[in-house]
């Protein structure tokens, strides 16, 4: 017996949309400000840091 409770979903299409829509998400997407990769690996090694003392404390 087949499933009649199948749901298909297209591809969306920003060509299709209307214009001012069209627009307004490219304009969002080219002033989104590009993320801070430094900030991000900085805090990343700080709390390696701190894991690995709290391992090291909670061990010895």
């Amino acid at each position: 017996m087949a499933n009649t409770n199948v749901i298909r979903y297209n591809k969306p299409n920003i060509g299709s949309l209307p214009k001012e829509i069209g627009k307004d998400i490219l304009m969002t997407i080219m002033n989104t400000p590009k993320p801070d990769y430094e900030k991000r690996k900085k805090e990343a090694e700080e709390l390696e840091e701190k894991i690995f003392a709290a391992e090291y404390n909670g061990k010895a």
